[in-house]
């Protein structure tokens, strides 16, 4: 779990509720959603709490992230580290608080004040995936090459950040993320529905390589994503299933040919 903060010259820190990253692989995290589902009001707000004390006991300014761990069946957390700076996933927190991050955080390195600064109650739920060019079938490498096609969705609720277009070159030395698609909705089932119809309605083709756009959607069909809580270890149990499950079905089809 995450919490997003801002802190001014001045004393005031303002946080923006709490972000749950925990369908990763690898360290690097796949789906991210706010607020976290099955987690109660009283356990956000002291986690925001806990947040503000520490940024104001460190003398901390500008934006940054505070990370905890959380065990959900004990509902405790227990922190881990603050990343001074914007996390990738800062956008579903901008879409719940309609809030702009960046410029709120180049305000208060300008020296401005959060004094007046209103924040608003947030409503609904907001669910964001990264979209990357790699290949989940082998070991998730990356794929790297030329855009032929892209075709990005257009519907309501659905923002995208990107950095490409068609014709854009996705280079090798660099990251693999092609885009962020976030999307919103006044709960979080609608907001899972709306995620997936974005996903399918996406057209992407990168020359001699490939994207997780299918993984990302079977994520999300899942049941135990669409039930929330996962673990972060969810994402690398599933891989090791589906690979026993295929090495499986190959060894009865080289027996059955026998």
């Amino acid at each position: 779990r995450s919490v997003q903060a801002v802190a001014d010259y001045y004393g005031n820190v303002e946080t923006f509720g709490v972000r749950d990253c925990s369908v990763q692989r690898n360290n690097q995290k796949i789906i991210e959603e706010t607020p976290p589902a099955h987690m109660k009001r009283q356990t956000i707000e002291a986690l925001e709490q806990g947040s503000r004390r520490l940024l104001k006991a460190a003398d901390y300014h500008g934006a940054g992230t505070v990370e905890y761990l959380y065990d959900i069946e004990r509902d405790q957390f227990f922190f881990m580290e603050v990343n001074t700076r914007l996390q990738v996933e800062h956008p579903i927190s901008e879409e719940l608080y309609h809030t702009d991050l960046v410029q709120l955080q180049i305000h208060v390195a300008c020296g401005g004040s959060l004094e007046k600064f209103r924040k608003e109650t947030p409503i609904g739920h907001v669910i964001e995936v990264r979209l990357n060019a790699e290949d989940p079938e082998n070991r998730f490498a990356p794929t790297p090459g030329k855009i032929k096609r892209y075709l990005p969705p257009q519907l309501p609720g659905i923002r995208l950040d990107s950095g490409i277009e068609w014709g854009s070159t996705i280079p090798k030395e660099f990251d693999s993320m092609i885009a962020k698609i976030i999307a919103k909705g006044p709960d979080r089932k609608s907001a899972i529905a709306k995620l997936t119809r974005a996903l399918r309605e996406l057209q992407i083709e990168i020359d001699n390589g490939t994207t997780n756009q299918g993984f990302l959607l079977e994520l999300l069909n899942s049941k135990e994503i669409r039930e929330g809580g996962v673990q972060t270890d969810f994402v690398e149990q599933r891989s090791e299933e589906h690979t026993s499950n295929s090495s499986h079905l190959v060894i009865s089809y080289a027996v059955f040919c026998l």
